[in-house]
Parts: structure tokens; C-alpha cells; sequence
């Protein structure tokens, strides 16, 4: 007799992974598609091969959610091979990081989008507004630094 399987499929996959898994241990991708009912395409066009993997993301993010809210375990992705269960001791040290360099990039990118722009399309007021934005943003970037430095 077939037992009952939670819905939606990544409840399911929560409990598998608590059962079969571990601190430490590199939850494969290929089992995860399995688990979580998605079938990869052999070999098709880029736009099904980019629609699967939306899917799986779609999929894997309430997954990694559920695990690091109702069973402190987290989720870091591993290229190619599937998602590490972070040991507890290690935590601390690669959400910090992952934080870091997420917040450096988004800082940047802010830069750029205030910096990049044709000044000569802007009112006085817009010119002034962005030099402000700018002003702001090096403030930020630069108290951003100094306070990220190690956990």
C-alpha cells in the first residue's frame, strides 16, 4: 500500500531530507528533482531547460525556508552538485558572508544606476535630488563596510 504524501511536494521532501540527511552532508540536485516531482528535459530547447529551472527554484525556495525556520538547517547551494546542510557551527560564518556580498553588490549596482545617467536630461531639481542620492549612498557604502567586517 502506497502511503500518503504531503502537498504541495516540498512538505514531502522536507521530511525525506530529515530522514535521510544531515549537518554537513550535499543534498544531490538530482534527488531533489525527484523528490520534489520535477523531471528534467534531456534535451530540448533553451526556453524548456530555463521553464525547469524556474520550476526548481519555485520549488527549492519554500523548501529551504521550511527547513532553516522548522528544523534550523540551511540551505547553500553547491554548483553543480545540490545544497550543502550547513553545520550549525559554520552558519554564522556563511550567512554573514552570503549577506556581504549580496549588500556589496546591490550597493554597487545602486552606484552605478545614480552615476550612469544623462545629467543633461535631468531638471535642477532631479540633478540635485540624484547628488544627494549619491551622497547618501558613498555615506552608507562606506559605514556599511567598516560594520560588515567578520561577524
Amino acid at each position: 500500500m502506497e502511503q500518503l504524501k504531503k502537498y504541495p511536494a516540498y512538505l514531502q521532501t522536507v521530511d525525506e531530507i530529515i530522514k535521510e540527511y544531515t549537518y554537513g552532508d550535499i543534498v544531490p540536485k538530482i534527488w531533489l528533482a525527484k523528490e520534489l516531482d520535477l523531471v528534467e528535459p534531456e534535451s530540448g530547447t533553451f526556453k524548456s531547460m530555463q521553464e525547469y529551472q524556474f520550476k526548481f527554484l519555485a520549488a527549492i525556495e519554500p523548501l529551504k525556508e521550511k527547513l532553516l525556520t522548522d528544523h534550523q538547517m540551511y540551505l547553500k547551494s553547491v554548483r553543480g552538485e545540490g545544497y550543502l546542510i550547513v553545520a550549525p557551527e559554520q552558519q554564522t560564518d556563511v550567512v554573514w558572508s552570503y549577506l556581504k556580498k549580496k549588500l556589496g553588490k546591490e550597493l554597487g549596482r545602486a552606484a552605478t544606476g545614480l552615476q550612469c545617467l544623462n545629467v543633461a536630461a535631468l531638471s535642477e531639481g532631479s540633478k540635485r535630488t540624484n547628488i544627494d542620492c549619491q551622497v547618501k549612498l558613498a555615506a552608507l557604502r562606506a559605514h556599511n563596510v567598516k560594520q560588515l567586517e567578520g561577524p
